[in-house]
Protein backbone atom coordinates (compact mmCIF):
# COMPACT_ATOMS: atom_id res chain seq x y z
CA UNK A 1 0.00 0.00 0.00
CA UNK A 2 1.48 3.38 -0.85
CA UNK A 3 2.41 5.55 1.51
CA UNK A 4 -0.25 8.46 3.06
CA UNK A 5 1.00 11.55 3.63
CA UNK A 6 0.60 13.48 6.65
CA UNK A 7 0.05 17.31 5.43
CA UNK A 8 0.64 19.81 7.76
CA UNK A 9 -2.13 22.08 8.72
CA UNK A 10 -2.45 25.69 7.20
CA UNK A 11 -0.13 28.23 8.65
CA UNK A 12 2.23 25.40 10.40
CA UNK A 13 6.27 26.37 10.72
CA UNK A 14 8.00 24.75 7.47
CA UNK A 15 10.71 22.33 8.82
CA UNK A 16 14.71 23.45 8.15
CA UNK A 17 16.64 20.91 6.71
CA UNK A 18 19.96 20.30 7.54
CA UNK A 19 22.15 17.74 5.44
CA UNK A 20 25.22 16.08 7.46
CA UNK A 21 28.13 14.73 5.47
CA UNK A 22 31.51 13.42 6.70
CA UNK A 23 34.80 12.98 4.51
CA UNK A 24 37.58 10.72 4.53
CA UNK A 25 39.47 9.74 1.57
CA UNK A 26 36.59 9.47 -0.44
CA UNK A 27 37.48 11.71 -3.74
CA UNK A 28 36.47 8.33 -5.96
CA UNK A 29 32.68 8.90 -5.45
CA UNK A 30 32.46 12.43 -3.67
CA UNK A 31 31.54 14.38 -6.78
CA UNK A 32 28.67 12.25 -7.58
CA UNK A 33 27.23 12.35 -4.24
CA UNK A 34 27.63 16.58 -3.97
CA UNK A 35 25.84 16.04 -7.07
CA UNK A 36 22.62 14.61 -5.94
CA UNK A 37 22.20 16.30 -3.04
CA UNK A 38 22.33 19.88 -4.92
CA UNK A 39 20.05 18.24 -7.68
CA UNK A 40 17.40 17.30 -4.88
CA UNK A 41 14.08 18.85 -5.90
CA UNK A 42 13.10 20.00 -2.27
CA UNK A 43 16.69 21.55 -1.52
CA UNK A 44 18.59 21.40 1.97
CA UNK A 45 18.57 24.41 4.03
CA UNK A 46 22.00 24.22 4.59
CA UNK A 47 24.62 21.12 4.11
CA UNK A 48 27.56 20.49 6.62
CA UNK A 49 30.23 18.60 5.93
CA UNK A 50 33.08 17.42 8.20
CA UNK A 51 36.26 15.99 6.78
CA UNK A 52 38.53 14.10 8.79
CA UNK A 53 41.83 15.17 7.99
CA UNK A 54 41.39 13.29 3.95
CA UNK A 55 44.80 12.20 2.86
CA UNK A 56 43.60 12.19 -0.55
CA UNK A 57 41.62 15.44 -2.74
CA UNK A 58 38.08 14.88 -0.41
CA UNK A 59 38.94 18.30 0.74
CA UNK A 60 39.49 19.90 -2.05
CA UNK A 61 36.61 18.36 -4.50
CA UNK A 62 33.99 19.52 -1.89
CA UNK A 63 35.12 23.08 -1.59
CA UNK A 64 35.40 23.12 -5.19
CA UNK A 65 32.17 21.77 -5.77
CA UNK A 66 30.57 24.36 -3.22
CA UNK A 67 32.69 27.30 -4.85
CA UNK A 68 31.81 26.45 -8.24
CA UNK A 69 28.03 25.65 -8.03
CA UNK A 70 27.45 29.32 -5.83
CA UNK A 71 26.66 27.20 -2.56
CA UNK A 72 28.94 29.04 -0.19
CA UNK A 73 26.04 30.54 1.33
CA UNK A 74 24.32 27.61 2.65
CA UNK A 75 27.06 24.60 1.98
CA UNK A 76 29.63 24.95 4.80
CA UNK A 77 32.85 22.81 4.72
CA UNK A 78 35.12 22.12 7.77
CA UNK A 79 38.50 20.08 7.70
CA UNK A 80 39.12 18.83 11.69
CA UNK A 81 42.50 19.66 13.17
CA UNK A 82 42.99 15.90 13.91
CA UNK A 83 41.25 13.03 12.68
CA UNK A 84 38.31 12.11 15.00
CA UNK A 85 37.68 8.87 13.32
CA UNK A 86 33.86 8.27 11.85
CA UNK A 87 31.89 7.89 15.08
CA UNK A 88 33.02 11.32 16.51
CA UNK A 89 33.47 13.19 13.50
CA UNK A 90 29.55 12.74 12.70
CA UNK A 91 28.18 13.97 16.34
CA UNK A 92 30.74 17.04 15.77
CA UNK A 93 29.28 17.11 12.63
CA UNK A 94 26.04 17.03 13.50
CA UNK A 95 26.62 19.65 16.30
CA UNK A 96 27.12 22.24 13.97
CA UNK A 97 23.52 22.01 12.20
CA UNK A 98 21.18 24.18 12.93
CA UNK A 99 17.57 22.51 10.95
CA UNK A 100 15.30 20.91 12.29
CA UNK A 101 15.78 17.84 10.70
CA UNK A 102 18.93 16.25 10.39
CA UNK A 103 19.49 14.16 7.19
CA UNK A 104 22.52 11.86 7.30
CA UNK A 105 24.83 11.26 4.39
CA UNK A 106 27.80 8.93 3.54
CA UNK A 107 30.57 10.16 1.05
CA UNK A 108 30.47 7.30 -2.05
CA UNK A 109 26.39 7.15 -2.64
CA UNK A 110 23.89 8.33 -4.75
CA UNK A 111 20.55 10.54 -3.43
CA UNK A 112 17.76 9.92 -6.03
CA UNK A 113 15.98 12.84 -6.61
CA UNK A 114 13.24 13.23 -4.27
CA UNK A 115 14.60 11.70 -1.15
CA UNK A 116 14.55 14.88 1.02
CA UNK A 117 10.77 15.61 -0.31
CA UNK A 118 9.25 11.99 0.65
CA UNK A 119 11.23 12.40 3.27
CA UNK A 120 9.92 16.01 4.33
CA UNK A 121 6.10 15.14 3.62
CA UNK A 122 6.30 12.20 6.40
CA UNK A 123 7.62 14.50 8.93
CA UNK A 124 5.69 17.53 8.25
CA UNK A 125 2.58 17.17 9.98
CA UNK A 126 3.27 14.18 11.89
CA UNK A 127 4.87 14.67 15.08
CA UNK A 128 5.15 11.57 15.96
CA UNK A 129 7.88 10.77 13.55
CA UNK A 130 11.10 11.33 15.56
CA UNK A 131 12.93 9.41 13.32
CA UNK A 132 13.00 7.85 9.67
CA UNK A 133 14.53 5.68 7.64
CA UNK A 134 13.93 5.27 3.90
CA UNK A 135 15.17 2.03 2.19
CA UNK A 136 18.02 1.81 -0.44
CA UNK A 137 19.01 -0.24 -3.81
CA UNK A 138 22.75 -1.25 -4.39
CA UNK A 139 24.89 -0.57 -6.65
CA UNK A 140 28.53 -1.65 -7.76
CA UNK A 141 31.26 0.97 -7.60
CA UNK A 142 31.06 1.71 -11.58
CA UNK A 143 27.60 2.87 -10.57
CA UNK A 144 25.44 -0.38 -12.00
CA UNK A 145 22.24 -1.34 -9.75
CA UNK A 146 23.17 -4.97 -8.39
CA UNK A 147 20.95 -6.15 -5.35
CA UNK A 148 21.05 -9.32 -3.13
CA UNK A 149 18.49 -11.06 -0.72
CA UNK A 150 18.69 -8.82 2.22
CA UNK A 151 18.17 -5.77 0.69
CA UNK A 152 15.50 -6.87 -1.66
CA UNK A 153 13.68 -7.59 1.70
CA UNK A 154 13.94 -5.04 3.56
CA UNK A 155 13.27 -2.78 0.50
CA UNK A 156 9.48 -3.42 1.35
CA UNK A 157 6.42 -1.99 -0.53
CA UNK A 158 6.18 1.56 -0.52
CA UNK A 159 4.77 2.06 3.38
CA UNK A 160 4.86 3.88 5.94
CA UNK A 161 5.70 1.23 9.09
CA UNK A 162 6.47 2.08 12.37
CA UNK A 163 9.11 -0.12 14.33
CA UNK A 164 7.91 -0.45 17.93
CA UNK A 165 10.87 -0.80 20.75
CA UNK A 166 10.46 -4.64 20.75
CA UNK A 167 11.27 -5.12 17.09
CA UNK A 168 13.98 -2.89 17.31
CA UNK A 169 15.92 -4.40 19.97
CA UNK A 170 15.47 -7.69 18.39
CA UNK A 171 16.02 -6.87 14.53
CA UNK A 172 18.14 -3.85 14.50
CA UNK A 173 16.78 -2.53 11.86
CA UNK A 174 18.49 0.76 10.75
CA UNK A 175 20.74 2.74 8.55
CA UNK A 176 22.83 5.54 8.98
CA UNK A 177 23.22 6.48 5.54
CA UNK A 178 19.67 6.67 5.04
CA UNK A 179 18.25 8.09 8.43
CA UNK A 180 16.47 11.64 9.07
CA UNK A 181 16.06 12.60 12.68
CA UNK A 182 14.62 15.79 14.16
CA UNK A 183 17.68 17.53 15.78
CA UNK A 184 15.68 17.88 19.06
CA UNK A 185 15.50 13.30 19.71
CA UNK A 186 19.02 13.72 17.94
CA UNK A 187 20.27 16.15 20.41
CA UNK A 188 19.02 14.37 23.40
CA UNK A 189 21.72 11.55 22.36
CA UNK A 190 24.79 13.17 21.61
CA UNK A 191 26.25 12.99 25.13
CA UNK A 192 25.35 9.43 25.47
CA UNK A 193 26.84 8.91 22.10
CA UNK A 194 30.32 10.63 22.79
CA UNK A 195 30.94 9.25 25.77
CA UNK A 196 30.70 5.32 24.88
CA UNK A 197 31.98 6.46 21.67
CA UNK A 198 28.98 4.61 19.49
CA UNK A 199 27.60 4.87 16.26
CA UNK A 200 24.96 7.28 16.00
CA UNK A 201 22.61 5.05 14.19
CA UNK A 202 21.74 2.04 16.75
CA UNK A 203 21.10 4.63 19.29
CA UNK A 204 18.95 6.78 17.34
CA UNK A 205 16.73 3.81 16.32
CA UNK A 206 16.83 2.06 20.38
CA UNK A 207 15.91 5.81 21.35
CA UNK A 208 13.23 6.60 19.54
CA UNK A 209 11.73 3.71 19.27
CA UNK A 210 11.31 3.71 22.94
CA UNK A 211 10.26 6.96 22.49
CA UNK A 212 7.23 5.35 20.19
CA UNK A 213 8.31 7.79 16.88
CA UNK A 214 10.64 5.30 14.78
CA UNK A 215 9.14 4.58 11.10
CA UNK A 216 10.79 3.10 8.44
CA UNK A 217 9.39 4.24 5.19
CA UNK A 218 9.53 1.35 3.04
CA UNK A 219 10.73 3.05 -0.32
CA UNK A 220 14.35 3.22 -2.05
CA UNK A 221 15.29 6.29 -2.29
CA UNK A 222 19.13 6.11 -2.04
CA UNK A 223 21.84 3.65 -4.34
CA UNK A 224 23.84 2.49 -1.97
CA UNK A 225 27.47 2.15 -3.50
CA UNK A 226 29.65 -0.83 -2.64
CA UNK A 227 32.81 -1.08 -2.81
CA UNK A 228 36.17 -2.25 -1.50
CA UNK A 229 36.64 1.11 0.24
CA UNK A 230 33.60 1.53 2.15
CA UNK A 231 34.07 3.27 5.73
CA UNK A 232 31.79 0.60 7.17
CA UNK A 233 32.86 -2.35 4.88
CA UNK A 234 28.98 -3.20 4.52
CA UNK A 235 28.71 -6.78 3.19
CA UNK A 236 25.10 -7.08 1.89
CA UNK A 237 25.62 -10.38 0.06
CA UNK A 238 25.83 -14.10 1.58
CA UNK A 239 28.80 -14.37 -0.10
CA UNK A 240 30.67 -11.63 1.74
CA UNK A 241 29.37 -13.16 4.67
CA UNK A 242 30.56 -16.43 3.96
CA UNK A 243 33.97 -15.38 2.83
CA UNK A 244 34.41 -13.02 5.94
CA UNK A 245 33.17 -14.36 9.04
CA UNK A 246 35.12 -12.78 11.58
CA UNK A 247 33.46 -9.68 9.99
CA UNK A 248 30.80 -10.44 10.45
CA UNK A 249 31.15 -11.60 13.99
CA UNK A 250 32.66 -8.36 15.18
CA UNK A 251 29.58 -6.82 13.77
CA UNK A 252 27.43 -9.00 16.25
CA UNK A 253 30.43 -7.72 18.67
CA UNK A 254 28.77 -3.96 18.39
CA UNK A 255 25.75 -4.23 18.00
CA UNK A 256 26.08 -6.17 22.10
CA UNK A 257 28.04 -3.31 22.92
CA UNK A 258 25.46 -0.65 22.26
CA UNK A 259 22.60 -2.18 23.60
CA UNK A 260 24.39 -2.79 26.56
CA UNK A 261 25.73 0.47 26.92
CA UNK A 262 21.60 1.75 26.10
CA UNK A 263 20.48 -0.24 28.76
CA UNK A 264 22.54 1.28 31.26
CA UNK A 265 22.31 4.62 30.62
CA UNK A 266 18.44 4.69 29.86
CA UNK A 267 17.31 1.28 31.62
CA UNK A 268 15.88 2.92 34.69
CA UNK A 269 12.87 4.91 32.17
CA UNK A 270 12.54 1.74 30.66
CA UNK A 271 9.40 -0.11 32.04
CA UNK A 272 9.70 -3.79 34.08
CA UNK A 273 8.65 -5.77 30.45
CA UNK A 274 11.70 -3.72 28.22
CA UNK A 275 14.35 -4.65 30.58
CA UNK A 276 13.63 -7.63 30.94
CA UNK A 277 13.21 -8.75 27.36
CA UNK A 278 16.27 -6.31 26.19
CA UNK A 279 18.04 -8.23 28.92
CA UNK A 280 17.61 -11.76 27.31
CA UNK A 281 17.97 -10.73 23.97
CA UNK A 282 21.62 -9.14 24.90
CA UNK A 283 21.67 -12.57 26.75
CA UNK A 284 21.45 -14.89 24.02
CA UNK A 285 22.88 -12.44 21.62
CA UNK A 286 26.41 -13.03 23.46
CA UNK A 287 26.00 -16.96 23.86
CA UNK A 288 25.05 -17.14 20.10
CA UNK A 289 28.17 -15.37 19.31
CA UNK A 290 29.83 -16.96 21.43
CA UNK A 291 28.76 -20.17 19.29
CA UNK A 292 30.04 -18.17 16.20
CA UNK A 293 33.22 -17.93 17.27
CA UNK A 294 33.76 -21.20 18.20
CA UNK A 295 31.91 -22.79 14.78
CA UNK A 296 29.43 -24.36 17.40
CA UNK A 297 26.33 -25.52 14.95
CA UNK A 298 24.06 -27.10 17.02
CA UNK A 299 23.70 -25.24 20.18
CA UNK A 300 24.19 -21.96 17.90
CA UNK A 301 20.94 -23.69 16.01
CA UNK A 302 19.46 -24.26 19.98
CA UNK A 303 19.87 -20.84 20.38
CA UNK A 304 18.65 -19.18 17.87
CA UNK A 305 15.35 -21.63 16.93
CA UNK A 306 14.38 -21.71 20.92
CA UNK A 307 14.88 -17.67 22.12
CA UNK A 308 15.67 -16.21 18.54
CA UNK A 309 16.76 -13.17 20.00
CA UNK A 310 16.48 -11.01 16.69
CA UNK A 311 13.21 -12.59 16.03
CA UNK A 312 14.14 -12.20 12.19
CA UNK A 313 14.35 -15.70 10.57
CA UNK A 314 16.38 -14.89 7.92
CA UNK A 315 18.96 -13.53 10.47
CA UNK A 316 19.04 -16.53 12.19
CA UNK A 317 19.29 -19.22 9.35
CA UNK A 318 22.47 -16.26 8.05
CA UNK A 319 24.44 -17.12 11.14
CA UNK A 320 23.99 -20.44 10.78
CA UNK A 321 24.88 -21.09 7.57
CA UNK A 322 28.17 -18.94 8.45
CA UNK A 323 29.01 -21.43 11.22
CA UNK A 324 28.89 -24.25 8.64
CA UNK A 325 30.04 -22.82 5.04
CA UNK A 326 32.05 -19.63 6.33
CA UNK A 327 35.60 -19.57 5.54
CA UNK A 328 36.85 -19.03 9.10
CA UNK A 329 40.50 -20.00 7.99
CA UNK A 330 42.06 -20.73 11.11
CA UNK A 331 39.20 -23.31 11.96
CA UNK A 332 36.93 -20.67 13.37
CA UNK A 333 38.56 -20.66 16.80
CA UNK A 334 39.65 -17.09 17.96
Amino acid sequence: MPVQYYISSEGSRILNISVVMTTYNGAGFLGEQLESIMLQTRKPDEVIICDDCSLDDSFRIADEFIKSNGLSSSWKLYKNESNKGVNRNFTACAEKASGDLLFFCDQDDVWLPDKILEMEKIFNGNEAVLALNCSFSLMDRTGRQMESCFSMVRKGRGRLKKVGFCEQVNKCIINGMTLAVRKDAYRELIPFIEEQDLTFDIPVGLYTAFKNGYYIYEKPLVLRRVHGENVSRPAYTLGERLSEPQRHIEGRFERIRHMEAFLDVYGTGLGEDDRRMMAEAIDILGKSVGYLRQRRAWPLAGVLLKYNPMVNKAIALLNILVVLFGKYGDGGKS
